[in-house]
């Protein structure tokens, strides 16, 4: 079991602050794509036809709980850097803005300052 898989076993309220998602919510939606997967591989595994007997062959690292698990974390970064990155632009937009009317200031004041040495 994953070190996540395991704070949210042990720490229900937390779910929502680490993947998004109810405790509840999780729990319904491992459920769900346990049946698929298990629904998915009874199809594939009917259409085979077997030469040598099943059960051979790589065996997955990660559960279905611990893909999803894994994926809704994953999301959660991705949405939360990109979040982040929003607000630093939004900031550094307004920035500019702020920069742009000091400088449009400075400027007209370099200007009256030549305008009234040469005149």
């Amino acid at each position: 079991m994953s070190d996540i898989l395991k704070h949210i076993e042990e720490n229900p309220k937390e779910t929502r602050r680490l993947i998004g998602l109810e405790y509840e919510q999780l729990q319904q939606l491992i459920k769900n794509a346990e049946q698929l997967n298990y629904e998915k591989q009874a199809l594939q595994e009917s259409k085979k036809i077997r030469i040598i007997a099943g059960g051979g062959g790589r065996k997955p690292k990660l559960s279905v709980t611990e893909q999803i698990i894994l994926t809704l974390v994953y999301l959660r970064q991705i949405r939360v850097a990109v979040g982040k990155v929003s607000r630093i632009e939004a900031i550094a937009q307004k920035l500019q803005a702020k920069i742009d009317l000091k400088l449009d200031y400075v400027s007209g004041q370099v200007n009256e300052i030549i305008n009234q040495i040469f005149t």
